[in-house]
């Protein structure tokens, strides 16, 4: 993979896609996350509208085979991508001084797309700028992680718009944990988080 590279990954909340998220961004790529809940008329969309050249999948997760889904696109005339499979470890690679370098924060890196409910998804263009915008707030004004034991909840997935935020928030304060799917009923201690309106509406109670 090389910088610059066009990725779509539809990944389930881990610390492997925690690690994934942040190594394509510091190899340039452009990262379009889908949400697990998503099938194939959805994935289809973002890979086209996107032209991916990639396709991360966390193989069969859920009872779901994700490598099959990814195979079987509806893309048009648009070569396939290269579907790579990522389990629950992150893979390595030899550290690269190159991939130390600043990076622009100014840079179109990030495609998000809505659900597609009234009609194929679309995604939204980001830079860095405003989806650090609410991390900032959280960890700057909010004060989050300033006493070393504050934990950051979210229920959104996490490759929708609405956890990026609070993934990054969570990046700066101490414990971070993440589940790979939100349970209901489960009682866990936290300092500040979100919840979509309707969690299961979202998939959130079972494959978020």
């Amino acid at each position: 993979m090389e910088r610059g590279s066009r990725v779509c990954w539809q990944l389930p909340a881990r610390i492997s896609t925690v690690l994934v998220m942040f190594a394509l961004r510091r190899l340039g790529a452009l990262q379009a996350p889908i949400t697990p809940i998503c099938g194939k008329r959805e994935v289809s969309t973002a890979v086209t509208a996107v032209d991916a050249e990639f396709v991360l999948v966390p193989g069969i997760w859920n009872n779901i085979d994700y490598v099959a889904l990814a195979g079987d696109l509806d893309l048009g005339d648009q070569a396939a991508p290269t579907v790579v499979e990522i389990g629950p470890t992150a893979p390595e690679a030899d550290p690269d001084p190159a991939l130390r370098a600043p990076q622009n924060a100014e840079e179109v890196t990030w495609v998000y797309f809505n659900s597609g409910c009234t009609g194929f998804p679309k995604g939204a263009r980001h830079t860095d700028v405003p989806l650090l915008t609410t991390d900032r707030a959280f960890a700057g004004n909010g004060r989050v992680g300033e006493n070393g034991d504050d934990v950051v909840a979210t229920a959104f997935p996490v490759a929708h718009v609405g956890a990026i935020e609070f993934l990054l928030t969570a990046v700066c304060s101490r414990p971070i944990g993440t589940e790979p799917a939100f349970v209901q009923g489960r009682r866990r201690p936290v300092s500040t988080g979100a919840v979509p309106p309707d969690p299961q509406r979202h998939g959130c109670d079972s494959r978020s």
